[in-house]
């Protein structure tokens, strides 16, 4: 793996417990085009080894994939049903992200 140059730290739009390895979390998220629940899932397993809450981080990224399942079970994510009658919210246009 290659050096990767980070912007400087700050605790706003750069914080530390997103800018590390080769990517930063947000940007994943985005070139993923996560819907909000999964990019919530994404943000809290990403960050848990690197914010001090490691335990704590997990069990909010499982509230938020949890709640990503129920709404797929429910039909209630509110995009076409693939072959196998399971809701996806891929495709479609969501550019709300957790904080």
């Amino acid at each position: 793996m290659t050096n990767v140059e980070h912007p400087q730290h700050d605790p706003v739009s750069h914080p530390r417990h997103y800018t590390f390895g080769a990517i930063e979390v947000i940007s994943a998220i985005e070139a993923w085009a996560l819907p909000f629940h999964l990019a919530c899932v994404v943000k809290y397993v990403a960050r848990a080894a690197h914010k001090g809450k490691y335990v704590e981080d997990l069990q909010k990224a499982r509230w938020y994939l949890d709640r990503e399942i129920a709404r797929a079970q429910a039909g209630a994510c509110g995009a076409h049903s693939d072959a196998h009658s399971e809701c996806s919210p891929y495709g479609q246009s969501n550019n709300r992200l957790c904080t």
